[in-house]
């Protein structure tokens, strides 16, 4: 396995002759105040929840695809001098793409871009703005000098940065108005290689003792990190230890799954009349839907999960049998199940109302059906509209034939499915019979 040594800088980082040479603040009281953290930035699925974790389909991880990342420092403030880095992949599968990692000042823009931070701080700069920099007097990004040393293999990253400022009596870089937590001080590409299995695998911070030269050290005081000066700066070897934040990168072999099935049935089921003519909307069911995908839960809104939302026009559905217009959920490009391993979807049942058999037709049959199911329901006998044990099927038909109420869920707005309902229907079905438009709303008023 060949290393690459990038050198930035055309001055190699010796330590041994810069001690003392960059006065550094002590910024810090204790080294619990500082997070080195390793973020997904591109590619895959991101959680906004935790940004330290991307999740991979199993179809892209079959393929190989490539995610973007970055190492972020997230601190009050950002006076450092000198920081030395270990990364590891734990994956041969799992690579460093050498000539994609960026760091300060190495890429730079044709012309100035005009930048505004979240608090509102703006200016112009040719460089990309990472950390360690500031804006000056004349608004504009000044960059710190530094020198950037790298050892990039495969599944291993060790670099080395010193920063300062030009303004000789501000030496301490800063985060110039942003938070630390939003800039990266170096990002790269890491490239997941075909067929990776499914699993859970880490890019790491590397403590170990075989790499104490590259130790992740803060200064906190006026020293760079020597042998002399072992206790004045902070590092990952000593007793404290900043907090690291691992990229785990997930792989999972099963699709997401809804945590718990809903019993109302216009939680991802909406019955429809055929003559309603109001706008379908993805508000007609629930707004969040909870589910497992990779061992962990999500809460997501239902809008999230769609890709479109297409329900057809209520303005041209045809008078005839049921139709079903169903909407597909999906999560990071992977179809959502339900807990019997079927595809989860919004659906609209969209029927005549009265036509309880589902036939197509609004008649004295449906009458009959109702009376039925009134006398047995009355008798304290079951029975059922329809011969399919669906439950939403059984709820659908009670919808269609409750003429006088408006029930989703099997008269829970208690309505009742009675002789007043079959009634209404011989009514419907005369008049129809007869050539007369009739209005539901008009029939059920008289």
């Amino acid at each position: 396995m060949k290393k690459l040594i990038l050198k930035v800088s055309a001055i190699a980082l010796c330590l041994s002759g810069l001690t003392n040479a960059i006065p550094v603040h002590s910024a810090y009281n204790s080294a619990d105040e500082i997070t080195f953290s390793l973020r997904a930035m591109e590619g895959g699925y991101i959680p906004e929840t935790n940004l330290n974790k991307i999740y991979i389909s199993p179809e892209d991880a079959k393929n190989g695809t490539t995610i973007h990342a970055g190492m972020y420092i997230e601190a009050d403030y950002a006076d450092l001098a000198y920081i030395s880095a270990v990364l590891q992949s734990e994956n041969e599968n799992i690579i460093f793409q050498k000539e994609t990692f960026q760091s300060p000042m190495s890429y730079a823009y044709a012309e100035a871009q005009d930048f505004i931070l979240s608090d509102g701080t703006s200016f112009s700069t040719r460089f990309k703005p990472f950390c360690f920099g500031r804006i000056n007097s004349m608004n504009r990004y000044e960059h710190g000098i530094y020198h950037f040393e790298a050892i990039i293999q495969e599944t291993l990253f060790s670099a080395n940065w010193l920063y300062d400022l030009k303004n000789k009596e501000t030496w301490s870089a800063d985060f110039f108005g942003s938070s630390s937590d939003e800039l990266s001080f170096i990002d790269f590409d890491i490239q997941i290689a075909p067929e990776t299995e499914s699993g859970i695998y880490a890019i790491n911070f590397v403590t170990k003792d075989e790499f104490i030269s590259g130790a992740t050290y803060l200064t906190s005081d006026d020293s760079i990190p020597d042998e002399e000066h072992e206790g004045k700066y902070i590092s990952i070897y000593h007793s404290l230890v900043p907090t690291l934040k691992p990229l785990e990168i997930v792989i999972s072999e099963t699709n997401p799954v809804i945590q718990t099935e809903f019993t109302e049935a216009n939680a991802m089921n909406c019955f429809r009349y055929a003559h309603d003519t109001t706008d379908f909307s993805v508000q007609d069911f629930a707004t969040e839907i909870n589910f497992y995908y990779g061992g962990d839960e999500f809460t997501k809104d239902v809008s999230d999960l769609l890709e479109t939302f297409s329900a057809g026009s209520p303005e041209i559905i045809s008078i005839g049998k049921p139709v079903i217009y169903e909407n597909n959920l999906t999560f990071a490009g992977l179809p959502v199940e339900n807990s019997s391993g079927e595809q989860a979807s919004l659906k609209y049942y969209i029927g005549q109302k009265g036509d309880v058999n589902r036939d197509g037709e609004v008649n004295a049959e449906d009458a009959s059906v109702i009376l039925t199911y009134s006398a047995e329901h009355g008798a304290g006998n079951v029975f059922f509209l329809t011969d399919d044990t669906d439950n939403i099927l059984e709820n659908f038909a009670y919808f269609l034939g409750d003429i006088d109420g408006e029930s989703q869920n099997a008269g829970q707005d208690g309505s009742k499915l009675d002789a007043s309902d079959a009634s209404l229907i011989l009514q419907y079905s005369a008049l129809k019979g007869a050539g007369h438009d009739v209005d539901w709303n008009e029939l059920i008023s008289e």
